[in-house]
């Protein structure tokens, strides 16, 4: 007995859909957890991984699939394969785009991706200064760290590094500092999102990425990510937190 073309590709279509949900819970709760998923790139990840996995596959089945055929078998063996190699590609594309840190750096928390860690730590070590894991300072997923500040004498040494191809500091992993360090600092960056008041300890803080701008909010004592969300108004205050007073040189 043959099963119908239409039958097969329909199956492969909801095994896709399931392998998709399946990612997508994943995605949620690991990679892009406690509300990033929409300000931090998770849809645009669903944009890539969607389409392999819904798309790629039954089209393949649909195009080469034919009842009867010798060696039909074999012909859905290497769709399989070819799909799980696509499908292994985006999703290797999208785990290394997921925020992997949260680093406040000139009044706002910015989401660093292994990726621009991996990229800046690189220019970092050719240049001899010393990098650090942020994970090693933080307890939360994704790390919250702060990028200690640029002194205010050393402003015009800052600028003149960019320049010269130094990270933004917010990348400048030798910088890296845990937020107990800098509490009074980040309160001064505090935002109101809207809401009723935040639990106590809990505060909202303006949130940057590359794909908009949003707001998270914190647990100050634990430095953990409570929740985040996109501000689509763009109206969120960022202070200039850049500078301090005094601190010693790098």
């Amino acid at each position: 007995m043959h099963l119908s073309r239409t039958k097969v590709v329909s199956t492969h279509v909801v095994l896709s859909a399931a392998i998709l949900g399946g990612l997508l819970l994943v995605m949620a709760l690991f990679w892009y957890p406690k509300g990033l998923f929409s300000v931090a790139g998770g849809w645009q990840g669903l944009k890539i991984l969607a389409p392999i996995d819904l798309v790629l596959g039954p089209l393949l089945t649909l195009f080469f699939y034919r009842p009867g055929k010798k060696g039909v078998l074999r012909d859905l063996a290497i769709i399989g394969v070819v799909q799980i190699a696509a499908l292994s590609y985006g999703m290797h594309a999208v785990h290394s785009q997921r925020p992997v840190a949260l680093v406040f750096a000139e009044g706002a928390f910015v989401a660093v991706t292994p990726t621009e860690i991996r990229e800046a730590n690189s220019t970092l070590l050719a240049k001899e200064y010393e990098t650090i894991d942020p994970r090693t300072l933080s307890q939360s997923a994704p790390a919250v760290v702060v990028a200690r500040p640029v002194p205010k004498e050393q402003l015009g040494q800052y600028m003149a590094s960019l320049f010269n191809g130094m990270p933004e500091l917010a990348f400048r992993s030798d910088r890296y500092e845990s937020v107990e360090l800098h509490r009074d600092m980040l309160m001064q960056s505090a935002v109101d999102a809207g809401d009723t008041a935040s639990p106590d300890g809990e505060t909202w803080f303006p949130l940057k990425t590359k794909y908009g701008n949003g707001v998270l909010r914190l647990d100050l004592e634990s430095a953990l990510l409570i929740a985040s969300r996109r501000q689509f108004d763009d109206t969120v205050p960022v202070t200039k937190a850049l500078l301090l007073p005094a601190e010693s040189s790098d």
